[in-house]
């Protein structure tokens, strides 16, 4: 390009101007596509994709038409043909130069596009196609850094997700349900025997999460915390199952649950791990703010969360089967935190 330049400067002064303007029109006129397909109805990304390279090749096509006219029209003349090469390389110099600097601006607002969406929207999870590189490589840096879900899957699964089957590598599952702070559900206390909160440690079932925000909201728990990883989200299928009571019922999302535990603990709660081996429930009084921090169906409450916990809390058990339900065991524990408070 450099080259280019320099003998371009030399041999064609008289011309210059023209070419540089050709070339600033091509590489303007391919970034202002996407808008022109963004205003006409596509997504952003749908825009980009289906007009830059037509247009690209379009315009490619016009100028390398009027160079090769002027090179006809001079053809009798070797050095103007001579120097028509120089110009010529000059003028695809530039404009593939402005072209890239186009693609790369529409791709900082495509990507700006899509992380601010993340930010407003309020995104649970993204689907990226395996081997994903590129702008979805960045997609995926900036989704792990708001701490949301991401799974990698073959695109068979994201052709099936998607309603028009353009998914360009990526699908994003949103939610309308508004998350409360941890603040505004230690702020609640319904009780005046003291606060009760419930914490779900890797409970990834919506069937499991729905039962316990249920059972949270009919036994007076002023919320339920999840982790923003590792966990379901509230979905329609999550409202459904609650039967309704994640509607009446603040659920908060938090980065790290062991660090919610300790801010229970800074603000006077009690904070008891329902897990095997543990100290008898009925023996417990549960006086004044109580936490129940309930874990998934397979794992279980991770070890460095119990760690965190005041006192781990375990159900007699009579049979043969070695553990309850996640949301079985929360529903029996948390009524005998009511029976307490009676």
């Amino acid at each position: 390009f450099a080259v280019s330049i320099g003998k371009g400067l030399s041999v064609a002064k008289s011309k210059l101007s023209y070419y540089i303007k050709v070339g600033l029109w091509f590489g303007g006129f391919q970034a202002l596509m996407p808008l022109i397909g963004y205003l006409l109805g596509y997504s952003f990304a749908d825009a980009v994709a289906d007009f830059d390279h037509w247009i690209a090749f379009a315009l490619l096509a016009i100028i390398g038409g009027n160079m090769i006219k002027e090179a006809v029209g001079n053809k009798e003349d070797e050095e103007n043909n001579a120097d028509f090469s120089i110009k010529a390389l000059f003028v695809l110099a530039v404009a593939t130069s402005i072209d890239a600097l186009a693609a790369g601006v529409s791709f900082a607002f495509l990507k700006t596009d899509i992380i601010s969406s993340i930010t407003i929207i309020g995104i649970d999870k993204i689907l990226l196609e395996k081997g994903a590189q590129g702008s979805l490589g960045l997609i995926f840096a900036e989704a792990r850094k708001k701490n949301l879900r991401v799974q990698f899957v073959d695109k068979r699964v994201l052709d099936k997700e998607s309603e028009t089957k353009r998914h360009q590598g990526v699908i994003a599952f949103t939610t309308d349900y508004e998350y409360y702070d941890l603040d505004d559900i230690i702020a609640e206390k319904k009780s005046e025997r003291g606060g009760f909160v419930i914490l779900c440690d890797g409970i990834e079932d919506v069937h499991n999460l729905g039962s316990i925000i249920r059972v949270a909201e009919c036994a007076g728990a002023d919320g339920v915390v999840i982790p923003k990883s590792g966990s379901a989200s509230v979905t329609e299928s999550v409202i459904r199952i609650s039967a309704g009571a994640a509607e009446h019922m603040k659920v908060a999302k938090v980065g790290n649950l062991n660090q919610a535990v300790e801010k229970l603990q800074e603000n006077g709660y009690w904070v008891y791990a329902l897990e095997a081996g543990g100290e008898d429930i009925y023996k417990e009084k549960f006086d004044g703010n109580v936490a129940l921090v309930v874990g998934g169906e397979d794992s279980g409450v991770k070890r460095l969360t119990k760690e965190k916990c005041d006192k781990i809390l375990s159900l007699p058990l009579q049979g043969k089967v070695n553990s309850l339900n996640a949301s079985v065991a929360l529903g029996i524990a948390s009524y005998e935190v009511v029976r307490n408070r009676l």
